[in-house]
């Protein structure tokens, strides 16, 4: 239970960081061009495109940085140099196309997630409660396997007479 809720916090937390991180390279950032070399990535999905980076006045230079926000496909050529914005760190690791709000889905997962896992957590840990306290009940009452048969036989037969059938 505490697992969930520190998975979640983690992520979203890791999340949060990566969309402030894209929100203030598009607000604010350093404008310049991105030139790809070469994909990296898994096989399936997580491909990026990984190139330099150097800002428009020549200040800022990136080198083997991620183009966030754009997917290649396998196999896809490199893109002709593109408009791209930097958060302007020495030490960035991704540049992010103009134009483009790739902010926008790692904070709504970042949000979903420091909301959820722990209200999950809270309800996982209740609903374990409940369940706990039912079981002790039933094992304080005496009441065994005997007694689960004959209430099961009882709702069959009450089912059996509210619907009008006989099986006799």
């Amino acid at each position: 239970m505490s697992l969930l809720l520190l998975l979640g916090l983690t992520v979203g937390g890791g999340l949060l960081v990566n969309g402030i991180d894209a929100y203030r390279a598009i607000e604010g950032g350093v404008p310049g061009v991105f030139a790809a070399e070469r994909m990296d990535g898994g096989g399936r999905g997580d491909r990026w495109w990984v190139g330099d980076f150097t800002s428009d006045d020549g200040s800022v230079r990136l080198e083997d940085v991620r183009l966030a926000g754009v997917e290649p496909d396998a196999g896809a050529r490199p893109p002709s140099p593109l408009s791209a914005v930097a958060s302007g760190d020495a030490d960035a690791d991704r540049v992010y196309p103009t134009g483009s709000r790739p902010w926008l889905k790692p904070l709504i997962g970042a949000v979903l997630l420091l909301l959820f896992c722990p209200i999950g957590s809270v309800l996982l840990v209740r609903n374990f409660r409940t369940w706990r306290r039912r079981q002790a009940a039933v094992q304080a009452s005496g009441v065994g396997e005997k007694s689960d048969s004959r209430r099961c036989a009882r709702s069959a037969c009450r089912w059996r007479h509210a619907s009008g059938r006989s099986d006799r």
